[in-house]
């Protein structure tokens, strides 16, 4: 019967993939993360990684299992695409641990002028998996080794060499650093509102 629901609700939806609403992606890709990528330091994007990241967690935790794993479908909000509006807190976590490992990977890469060897495509980064129930502290174990991981392996932060992120175009390691933070800040939103509605 859930999963009925699930499948009405997501048929519903738009595309995996499918983007922003141009004007919002206009927006934020001509104006407001290029002030972002300007005036946002290397140490600033990663405190606000952290900070963000603690903020999450500690919502999290005090969910019960069921309501970890209890989708809800939230408003529209800023830097989310249609798609991805029915969520649970699980999918969430799932969500960031992917994509900021990928990231986390991706700029260790890029600052040893490496080339990454693939194509960011959202659609690839959708939570519509089996989700362990373990899944707060395998985020709170990506938290704390985040930082730590970067930090030892790279090289020139600010480096030109670029890899391309569908929505914001060649990003260099500190671009795509401080785009994981507002990725956090994002989803954190998410979580929140999902939470509220599940209350």
């Amino acid at each position: 019967m859930q999963k009925e629901e699930d499948d009405k609700i997501r048929k519903k939806l738009g595309v995996a993939g499918g983007g922003l609403p141009a004007i919002e992606a206009l927006l934020l890709k001509h104006i407001g993360f290029p002030l972002l990528k300007t005036f946002m330091s290397w140490n600033m994007g990663m405190k606000l990684f952290e900070y963000e990241g603690e903020r999450i967690l500690n919502d999290v935790k005090q969910l019960d299992d069921s309501t970890l794993f209890q989708k809800a479908l939230i408003p529209k909000i800023l830097g989310i695409e249609d798609n991805s509006r029915y969520y649970s807190p699980a999918m969430v976590l799932w969500h960031l641990i992917y994509v900021g490992k990928t990231i986390q990977d991706g700029i260790i890469s890029l600052s040893k002028n490496e080339k990454l060897d693939f194509v960011v495509k959202i659609e690839n980064f959708k939570p519509y998996v089996e989700i362990s129930r373990n899944i707060v502290n395998e985020y709170e174990t990506f938290l704390k080794e985040y930082r730590r991981t970067i930090e030892a392996s790279v090289k020139d932060k600010y480096i030109r060499n670029y890899h391309a992120h569908p929505w914001f175009g060649p990003l260099n390691p500190h671009q795509w650093l401080i785009l994981s933070s507002i990725h956090q800040v994002v989803h954190g939103r998410q979580l929140r509102k999902i939470s509220e509605l599940n209350a």
